[in-house]
């Protein structure tokens, strides 16, 4: 009988799956590493209650990533030095690049959760502005939650029936036939950690607008998309109105580069070396 070792415990997420890895880690003699995610950084560690046992455990672990600079400089501030990787990646062989040309531009398109930290609302609003201005776009929101029933709701006494779907939930290996369709991909949260949906559109060819909360400019950063001002919904019109006047061309050397971005630093491939090097 071949005995199988176990050389370290690994929690994804810091609560309370690392709580947990801590105590086993205590119990075995191994080593624990801890995968935080940015709600656990965000929202948990802000409790008072729960921020102590989750800060031993952190300090307790061998090795803790962050998803990015931003959770990782928060950390700090808690006293808990992290490795960055995001941890989060996606399988671009299905996510397929489409070029721009390729794509229905006056197409766009939500994909997210329909909560308040997510804003659709704004999205919407920013739509009836756009009708208003005479302005032709369809816009798909795809994803369930809490806010079904208000956009619904939104969307039909604005009168934007013809122009906005709510699809609501979609399973996830049908999701990519939107990307590859819509030409414009639209996030408007509050906050984020390392949105899965958004790597997912840059990945598809997706001219993406992102509100600038810091983890949104984080993925944005080499310039491969457009921000607006978070809440702003008229900032979020003139983004979108630039969008849809820019020359094809113009908008395909934005969104193959950000394939690129993805492709280097986003790919499961890419996101697995990181973090192989962290943990070994």
């Amino acid at each position: 009988m071949v005995e199988k070792k176990c050389d370290s415990v690994m929690a994804i997420f810091a609560f309370p799956q690392g709580i947990v890895a801590s105590l086993i880690g205590k119990i075995t003699g191994k080593r624990v590493d801890v995968l935080t995610d940015g709600g656990d950084v965000d929202i948990i560690m802000k409790n008072g209650l729960a921020r102590p046992s989750i800060l031993a455990s952190l300090k307790h672990a061998h090795r803790v990533v962050a998803l990015n600079p931003i959770k990782a400089r928060q950390l700090l501030t808690f006293g808990v030095i992290s490795e960055v990787n995001p941890c989060i990646g996606i399988d671009i062989s299905r996510f397929v690049y489409t070029p721009f040309e390729n794509k229905e531009r006056s197409s766009i398109l939500y994909v997210g959760r329909l909560s308040n930290e997510k804003r659709p609302q704004i999205l919407i609003r920013a739509c009836r502005k756009l009708r208003a201005r005479g302005v032709n776009f369809r816009l798909t929101l795809v994803g369930d939650g809490p806010l079904r029933e208000e956009v619904t709701r939104m969307v039909s006494d604005m009168g934007l029936d013809e122009m906005i779907i709510v699809r609501g939930h979609v399973p996830h290996e049908e999701i990519g036939k939107f990307y590859s369709k819509c030409g414009i991909f639209v996030l408007p949260s509050v906050r984020e950690g390392v949105s899965v949906a958004l790597l997912e559109a840059l990945s598809s060819g997706c001219l993406c607008i992102v509100s600038d909360i810091d983890d949104n400019i984080e993925v944005m950063s080499r310039g491969r998309g457009i921000t607006f001002r978070t809440d702003d919904e008229d900032d979020l019109v003139a983004a979108l109105l630039w969008a849809l006047q820019q020359p094809s061309s113009t908008i395909s050397n934005i969104t193959s580069k950000a394939r690129e971005i993805i492709e280097g630093h986003y790919s499961l491939d890419a996101v697995g070396s990181t973090l192989k090097a962290i943990l070994l």
